[in-house]
């Protein structure tokens, strides 16, 4: 064998072995593909918020009543946070001898059930009627369990009803009956009782608040101009920490509206003119937003103090002196995706064209395993997510993308399955 044919074989071998390798790479680089675990998340609706959280100072129109002319014990009738109108019964102060006819009163109602009880009364029309009205009370006291403003209006009604009862059945009896003589007696001692009580007066409709803390004159309507970072820094509350009801002091609060005075240095915050309207939320789930009003902005130093005017949640910020607040300056609900599963793609207007135009898109694994393309809008992008929406028709048109690719295109459904790692 001659030197060059050796040669020529030598070469052929070569040849075969690289044609053996390059063959065992490709299958091996498609075997890897076709076993690649692909990532996926469902598309589900969900939140992007851009907020900044600060520290609010609750401050509230609010008076504190004097309860230091009165004397005796204090009995609550209204209860913390509740509404009450103008000229309405707050509370009450007992003294010992109202406490012991009390205790008189409570021994004749005994008798008068029992003598009740005991005697053969015909009951008129009327009289059906007030029962029946005390029944329904009854059943709206237990139905209305977990509103305690209505429970309370339903017992001052159940109340009146029972004394209007027993003063029926004291008319309904003969004069010298025993039954007739203790109604007579009751009535004498409530007149008694009546006469000598003391009672606190709503001097104008709000809610009434035991919790009464020192700050109320500190911090009041007429002077935001008096505030400054040291004394919001001052206040002694810790966030969302309640103010403990006090037992001999209560006072009116505004319940139309509260305002939050916070401390913030962001971009967003120094933006705000007055009179300006942003959202705010007391909770970290954002479910609800309230909405403020920027009614006061103080410049100190590097910082801003903001006073905010909210409509809403009185009852529940009555509670509070200091409390989270959570200023929203946006909020974007929708179908949230990684920004990993969003990518570029081109549409060609035509065959010819190149280029096209270029949209946003995502992967959607279909019910067959293959994965399809869907192009999408970025409504807004945060924090390593974004929210994304579908085109409408009318939106590609005005693209120039031709009705036939329109028609055919794949969109973005609940609970699709989105490639994350294409």
């Amino acid at each position: 064998m001659s030197i060059s044919t050796k040669s020529k074989q030598n070469l052929l071998y070569i040849g075969i072995a690289l044609a053996i390798v390059i063959a065992s790479y490709v299958i091996f680089q498609i075997s890897q593909s076709l076993n690649k675990k692909i990532n996926y998340v469902y598309a589900k609706t969900g939140r992007i918020t851009s907020f900044e959280e600060a520290r609010a100072i609750v401050v509230r129109d609010e008076v504190v009543l004097n309860t230091s002319s009165f004397s005796g014990e204090m009995q609550i009738k209204v209860l913390d946070s509740s509404r009450v109108a103008k000229n309405d019964v707050i509370a009450s102060f007992v003294s010992k001898a109202d406490i012991e006819e009390n205790i008189q009163l409570e021994e004749l109602d005994n008798q008068i059930q029992e003598q009740i009880e005991s005697s053969d009364i015909e009951y008129s029309t009327d009289l059906k009627t007030l029962e029946k009205t005390i029944e329904n009370n009854i059943y709206n006291i237990v139905k209305e369990k977990n509103n305690i403003y209505d429970v309370n209006i339903t017992k001052k009604d159940l109340i009146a009803n029972f004394d209007q009862k027993i003063d029926e059945i004291g008319k309904a009896v003969s004069i010298d009956s025993e039954l007739h003589n203790l109604v007579e007696e009751r009535k004498e001692l409530e007149k008694n009782i009546s006469s000598s009580k003391e009672v606190l007066r709503a001097p104008d409709s709000g809610l009434v608040s035991y919790r009464v803390d020192g700050y109320e004159k500190s911090f009041t309507l007429d002077t935001f101009s008096e505030l400054s970072l040291k004394k919001i820094k001052q206040v002694k509350y810790l966030n969302n920490q309640q103010v403990p009801i006090t037992t001999d002091k209560v006072k009116i609060i505004d319940n139309f509206y509260t305002y939050l005075v916070v401390i913030t240095k962001s971009e967003e915050a120094k933006a705000l003119h007055l009179n300006d309207r942003i959202k705010i939320c007391l909770d970290t789930n954002f479910n609800s937003f309230e909405r403020a009003n920027v009614d006061y902005i103080i410049e100190d130093g590097k910082e801003r103090i903001l006073v905010l005017k909210i409509f809403g949640n009185s009852e529940k910020l009555s509670k509070y002196r200091a409390i989270n607040a959570y200023l929203v300056w946006w909020n974007y609900e929708g179908i949230k995706v990684p920004n990993e599963a969003i990518y570029d793609t081109y549409v060609k207007y035509d065959e010819n064209d190149e280029y096209g135009i270029k949209l946003k898109a995502v992967k959607i694994i279909g019910t067959t395993g293959y994965q399809k393309e869907a192009w999408i809008k970025e409504e807004q992008s945060a924090e390593g997510f974004t929210i994304i929406s579908n085109y409408a028709d009318e939106e590609l048109l005005n693209l120039n993308i031709p009705e036939e690719l329109i028609e055919d295109r794949n969109q973005v459904n609940m609970y699709d399955k989105i490639v994350v790692n294409s």
